[in-house]
């Protein structure tokens, strides 16, 4: 990922789930992204992106049936797209 970009609103936010679905998800503000603003502890030298998105409720349904295995992401220049790691995938609960 490039050091410095911009995810639109509207931009969108696939992930692939174990069992070959794609969940959509659409950011709901214009963010900016540099070297320095990762989210949770990091480190200072990561790129970090603070989107927010809107779910349906059979998107949640969809995730907190299946474990994401891979993420795409449109930014303003393309996109990046990386498969999560086995030990990495990510499953979702309701709590």
């Amino acid at each position: 990922m490039s050091t410095t970009g911009a995810v639109d609103e509207g931009g969108q936010l696939l992930l692939k789930l174990d069992n070959d679905s794609i969940v959509t998800l659409k950011n709901l503000k214009y963010q900016i992204f540099c070297t320095g603003s990762a989210l949770l502890g990091c480190g200072s030298s990561a790129p970090g992106l603070d989107l927010s998105f809107g779910i349906y409720k059979d998107h949640l349904d969809m995730l907190l049936s299946h474990k994401i295995v891979k993420v795409r992401i449109y930014l303003t220049s393309g996109y990046v797209e990386d498969e999560v790691k086995k030990s990495l995938e990510i499953s979702l609960e309701m709590k």
